[in-house]
């Protein structure tokens, strides 16, 4: 199963966050995903 989240979206109707929360974002996503999907290849990061 791959699930898909996108980390470059705004939260709400905020604006689109800058890069630099974009690859905190991407970063928390992997950390996440590695926790509770340890079977799950993470092949790219959005």
């Amino acid at each position: 199963m791959k699930i898909y989240v996108g980390a470059t979206m705004a939260c709400g109707r905020g604006p689109n966050p800058p890069f630099e929360h974009i690859t905190e974002r991407a970063t928390d996503l992997r950390v996440v995903a590695a926790q509770y999907a340890p079977r799950t290849i993470i092949t790219k990061a959005f």
